[in-house]
Formats: structure tokens, C-alpha cells, sequence
């Protein structure tokens, strides 16, 4: 019923705009990202933008990109393994991932393999540091990481091919295309990766065997400007992805497995966007699709090959979404959100199809008050009859002191809800919990930035406060269960720089990052699993002619794994280094070779127990941009 209602007030709501008078008018965008809630309500907060060159020097995965880019930790179960992300000391499913706006966490198991994620794909992604729960829902407590594809309504034609083979017989392929006239606009991408990743494991004969990975992605943006007010845009992911399970080596002893993995999402979204004068509205239809299976293989043998199914999942996700936004120009923009988000979910672990329907009215706001200072206020409320959600509530300011340096203060109030596997877990050693709270997180966030033609600077320090963690325990029965039991506290500081200057004949360009965290249990003090003290990383690089070269370092301290602190993994410290060459450079055509060697003094680390990473490592890459 409630949905119906929702759906019979955007149509309203889009019909009366459409019968309001022609006065004032304002031109629709030439150049669209499709992220609005990143760009007009985050103004207060720390939002490091990846450059698209960047993702060209590391892996193709998005993990290997906000590893060598950004202060977030990445447990990682040998190379191109299910790889989560703790930001700012919290686990994997209290950062959010957005494709186009929407949250794609999975509500399966609440987070987001960045693995499976490949970076080139997206023409921006940003990392926005504090919690974002009024804007995207649940999980995003830590932050944010924003996957965007842009539609360029200006005549254009853009075509880029990049193309790798490298270490441990991995191979890259990836294609894309950007086209743009008469208001109309496409933007397509194709990529293919796989590795077999067999490499030596470190004070070991064995080699890091059942490792391949082998996905494929394919995206498409396309748009159309309807007149001087109307426009629709469609947003499109199809990602399929095959792994298998790497063995795990502890100390000199090694546990083979057969284990495999496979997954499949499918991505769909369309807007259509309405301005008139000072106003403007958006409706959004989207529709998500996963599954999986998770299967262990016969051993190799001529006799039998068959695979074992472990586990199997699958889930459907509606969202209707209408935005509708008061702009007064360089002054004041006010946005009312109301959305029905409706999941389905079944599998071998669920054994009883489960629903689910959240509906939340968020509002937004963001005032100039003069022109050195700024403000904004935020608020959301979901109702669901599985559980009571928090009522949300962020805010922010900004204080221009001068042109060049800036001063932040922000706080927000988040919130995580139980996954479908939290609830409803029917598998082989556990046992749901339907009766589960959301976790709730407060937190502070305090920061200043200074930023001149050669050098930009920013730190931030931050507080979360998270409590009713979810945490899976053993019961009398043997089973497990997950209750609402841990609260934990995150405190740490956050420094980003980058800077760019003439040097001689050439460029010279330089990016760091340093992250400073201390997160807890609260009623133990033990420091949670998998939260260094210390990230850091930095690149200089330096460009003159047809020639450019980079030097890359990551540092991180040890991580604990156990939550005792009983056990832990110690730190390491990589250097990665790469040249390139334009082969080829004219009007229609720009060919660039690059060669990298990653962990070049062959260090031994890992970042998740059990499961080393690579030592020396080679890419060799060609990038063709015509």
C-alpha cells in the first residue's frame, strides 16, 4: 500500500511540473556526473578524487587502486582474492559503495568484494571521508567509495584501448568509448581479466595454487537532452566473475584447497530529470541482481571432476526513487529524497525466500551563508516493518579563513542493518538471528585544507562511536548466531597531499596519504583485527617529452587477526616503479607503452593470515587513446 501511495505522489508531483507556467528556465548540464548527492552535499567533508591516470599504474582491481592511493586497509586473501576494506578502523560492511548513486552493497552479505570491481571502467571515483547515511542508507559509517560514469552531451568522439600481459599469467583487456552530439550521449566500457596467479610462496617450495580469477564486466551510460528541461539517462552493468580459493600457509605448513567461487550482477538503472527555473526533480527505477555459488572440487584426478555445492545465493533489488531539488543559485539548495527499496533473497543458506521493504524520506540541505562560511544540515528516516531504524541526522560546516585554506567540521549519525544472511542463515553451522538491531555509529569529524596553484594539503581527524556490533558466537548447541554485542570506538587522523610543478624541461608530480587509526572493542580495549596504526603511501613521478616515470611506496604496520590480539600478521613495506613512453603521438592517435615492476626489493608480506602476496613481480602495458 505504501508503495502504491509513493508511486501515485511522483507521478503527481512529475505531472504538476510539467503543467506549471514557462517562466525563468534553466539549461540542462552539457557534462553530467551522475553522482549529485557527492558533489552538492559534501562540502564540509574531505572528498579525494582518484584521477583516472592513476588507475593505470597498479592492478586493474579496485582494491589495488585505493590500496596504493588512500588510507583504507584492504584484507586481501592472496592476490585478487575476496578482498573486504576497513576505513577508518570498520569492518567490511560499514563502507559503502555507490555505482551512480546507488548503494551496491550486497544484501546478501552486506559489503562489496573490491576485486571483482575493475577501476578503469568508471570515468570518476572518489573517496568521501565520514559517514554518508542520510545520502546512501546503510553501511556507510566509515565512508564512502563512489564508482561514476560520465555522459558528455558536447560533440565528441573518445575511443581508449588498454591491453597488459604480466606476471603469473595475467592478462588485461579493456575498451572504451565516449561519444557525444545533438544532446545526445553514449559512454560504453568492456574489460576482461585473467590470471592464473601461481606464484612462489615465500619460505615455501609450494606455489600459490587453486588461485585463478577470470571476470568480465561490461558498463553502459547513454542519455538524451529532451528539449531545453527534460532528460533521461540510463545506466547499465552486466559483471560476471569465476575464482578459485587459494590454500592457506602457516608458517612452513600448507593447507591445499578446491575450493571455487562464482558470481553474477546485473545493474540497471534509468532517470529521468526535470528543471525549471530554480527547481528540478528525478525519478529513478533501478534494479539489482546477484548470485552466487560457492563449490569445492573433486580432487584432480582422470577419474572424477565433479564440484560439490556448498553454498548458492541470489538476490533482487527494486528501488523508486524521486529527488526533488529548490536550488537558489550560489546561495542555497534544499532536497527531498523519498525512496521504496524492495529485496528479494533465496538460496541454499536461506532456506525460506526472504522479503524485505524499506521506505525513507531523507531530507537535505546546504546554505552560503556568506561568503566565507557555509552550512549543511541532513535527515533521514527508514521505515521497515523488520526492525525500528534510527532516525539519521548529519551535519557540516565550512569556513573560508582565506582564499587559500579552509577549515571543517562535520558529524552524522549512521546506521547498518542486518544482512539476509544475519537473519535468515540456514547453512551448515549456523542459525539466523531475526530478532537483530541495526548498528548504530555517531560520529566527529574535524579537519582543514590549504590549496594553491602548486600544492594541495588536507588533514582530518576523526571519533566513531559504533554500538549493538553484530557479531556471530558460538551457542550451547554448537551452532553459531550472530547477536547485537560489541560496541567499539575509532579514533585516528587522516593527512593527503599532492602537488605539481615545472621542473627543468619536464613536470614534476607528487600524491601522499597517511592514515593514523586506533580502534577498539570498548569493553575489552583489544584493538579490532585487520586495523593498521599505519598506512602510508606516496608516488613521485616525473614527466618531460615522451617520456614518464613514477616511484610508488606502501607502508603499513602490523594488523591483528585474532580479537584477543593473540595473533597478528606483521607489517611491510613495498616500492613499485614504472616507465612509459608515447610511442606514438598525433591528432587521431596516442599510443603509450608502460612497464612496471611491483614489489621491487622482494619483500614478503601479507594482508590477510595465511595468504602471502607476490614477490618481484612484471606488467608491460600498451594504451591506446584515439
Amino acid at each position: 500500500m505504501r508503495s502504491t501511495v509513493f508511486i501515485l505522489v511522483i507521478l503527481y508531483l512529475s505531472v504538476h511540473s510539467l503543467c506549471a507556467q514557462r517562466d525563468s528556465i534553466e539549461l540542462l548540464q552539457e557534462v553530467y556526473l551522475s553522482d549529485e548527492l557527492l558533489t552538492d552535499f559534501s562540502k564540509g567533508i574531505i572528498v579525494q578524487k582518484i584521477a583516472d591516470s592513476t588507475t593505470l599504474l597498479f592492478r586493474p582491481s579496485l582494491t589495488a587502486t585505493l590500496r596504493n592511493t588512500s588510507p583504507i586497509y584492504f584484507r586481501e586473501n592472496g592476490l585478487s582474492g575476496v578482498s573486504s576494506a576497513s576505513f577508518r578502523g570498520t569492518n567490511a560492511a560499514q563502507t559503502a559503495v555507490v555505482w551512480n548513486g546507488i548503494n551496491i552493497n550486497s544484501p546478501l552479505t552486506g559489503q562489496t568484494d573490491f576485486n571483482v570491481i575493475n577501476a578503469t571502467n568508471f570515468d570518476a571515483i572518489d573517496v568521501r571521508y565520514t559517514g554518508a547515511g542520510v545520502q546512501y542508507g546503510s553501511g556507510a559509517i566509515g565512508g564512502t567509495v563512489h564508482l561514476s560514469n560520465e555522459l558528455k552531451f558536447i560533440p565528441h568522439t573518445e575511443q581508449r584501448i588498454i591491453t597488459s600481459v604480466g606476471s603469473f599469467d595475467h592478462y588485461r583487456f579493456n575498451a572504451r568509448t565516449s561519444f557525444g552530439k545533438n544532446g545526445f550521449s553514449i559512454n560504453t566500457s568492456f574489460s576482461v581479466v585473467d590470471a592464473e596467479n601461481d606464484y612462489n610462496l615465500f619460505r615455501s617450495d609450494q606455489r600459490n595454487e587453486n588461485a585463478a580469477i577470470s571476470h568480465t564486466t561490461f558498463q553502459l551510460a547513454a542519455g538524451k537532452l529532451l528539449g531545453e528541461r527534460h532528460s533521461i539517462k540510463f545506466y547499465h552493468q552486466t559483471q560476471e566473475s569465476n575464482r578459485e580459493f587459494a590454500g592457506r600457509l602457516f608458517g612452513n605448513s600448507y593447507s591445499p584447497s578446491n575450493d571455487s567461487y562464482k558470481d553474477t550482477f546485473l545493474r540497471n538503472l534509468i532517470k529521468w530529470t526535470y528543471r525549471k527555473g530554480h527547481f528540478s526533480s528525478t525519478t529513478s527505477v533501478a534494479h539489482l541482481y546477484e548470485a552466487y555459488t560457492f563449490s569445492s572440487g573433486a580432487d584432480d584426478t582422470e577419474t572424477s571432476s565433479e564440484e560439490t555445492l556448498i553454498g548458492d545465493g541470489e538476490a533482487n533489488t527494486s528501488i523508486l526513487r524521486w529527488k526533488g531539488d529548490y536550488r537558489i543559485p550560489a546561495k542555497a539548495k534544499l532536497s527531498v529524497i523519498a525512496e521504496d527499496n524492495f529485496t528479494q533473497a533465496s538460496g541454499l543458506n536461506i532456506p525460506v525466500e526472504q522479503t524485505r521493504n524499506l521506505f525513507s524520506i531523507s531530507v537535505l540541505g546546504s546554505h552560503q551563508l556568506t561568503q566565507r562560511l557555509s552550512y549543511g544540515v541532513n535527515f533521514r528516516q527508514e521505515f521497515t516493518p523488520a526492525f525500528e531504524s534510527p532516525f539519521l541526522i548529519g551535519g557540516d560546516i565550512n569556513y573560508c579563513v582565506q582564499k587559500q585554506i579552509e577549515l571543517t567540521l562535520s558529524g552524522s549519525r549512521n546506521y547498518r542493518i542486518p544482512t539476509f544472511n544475519d537473519m535468515y542463515y540456514g547453512g551448515a553451522g549456523g542459525i539466523g538471528n531475526p530478532d537483530l538491531k541495526p548498528e548504530e555509529s555517531v560520529q566527529l569529524n574535524v579537519g582543514g585544507s590549504f590549496d594553491n596553484e602548486f600544492m594541495e594539503l588536507s588533514l582530518n581527524g576523526f571519533i566513531i562511536n559504533t554500538t549493538d556490533m553484530i557479531q556471530w558466537f558460538p551457542l550451547d548447541n554448537g551452532l553459531w548466531s550472530p547477536v547485537n554485542i560489541a560496541e567499539t570506538r575509532q579514533t585516528g587522523l587522516e593527512f593527503i597531499a599532492a602537488t605539481s610543478r615545472e621542473v627543468g624541461s619536464g613536470k614534476l608530480t607528487g600524491n601522499a596519504t597517511y592514515g593514523y587509526t586506533h580502534a577498539v572493542n570498548s569493553s575489552t580495549l583489544d584493538r579490532l583485527i585487520y586495523v593498521p596504526a599505519h598506512m602510508f603511501n606516496a608516488r613521485i613521478g616525473y614527466e618531460i617529452k615522451r617520456f614518464s616515470a613514477f616511484y610508488h611506496n606502501l607502508y603499513t604496520s602490523k594488523v591483528f587477526t585474532t580479537v584477543d590480539e593473540s595473533f597478528s600478521i606483521p607489517g611491510y613495506d613495498i616500492s613499485n616503479i614504472g616507465l612509459n613512453y608515447t610511442v606514438v603521438q598525433g591528432e587521431y592517435l596516442n599510443l603509450t607503452s608502460q612497464f612496471i615492476t611491483r614489489n621491487l626489493f622482494q619483500k614478503e608480506y601479507q594482508v590477510a593470515g595465511g595468504f602471502p602476496m607476490p614477490g618481484r613481480s612484471y606488467q608491460l602495458q600498451l594504451i591506446f587513446n584515439f
